[in-house]
């Protein structure tokens, strides 16, 4: 799939993981990973990103060719 959810920690001054954000990246244009927001909630980025990834069909055509 061309988007996908990724988690990042967010770390105090002294080094510790303080929470986590998640935002999307776009594998074919990874250049900005806030694009697409950052968000508190992983169900809500994992929300986001199917509906991306429904909005570029083209991109789940392709992958499936691969598949055995």
């Amino acid at each position: 799939m061309r988007f996908r959810v990724v988690d990042t920690n967010v770390i105090n001054e002294r080094g510790e993981v303080t929470h986590k954000r998640y935002r999307i990246i776009d594998t074919e244009d990874p250049g900005d990973p806030s694009k697409h927001g950052v968000y508190e909630d992983k169900g809500e980025a994992e929300s986001e990103c199917n509906r991306l990834n429904l909005e570029h069909p083209d991109n789940l055509v392709e992958e499936a060719r691969f598949v055995d």
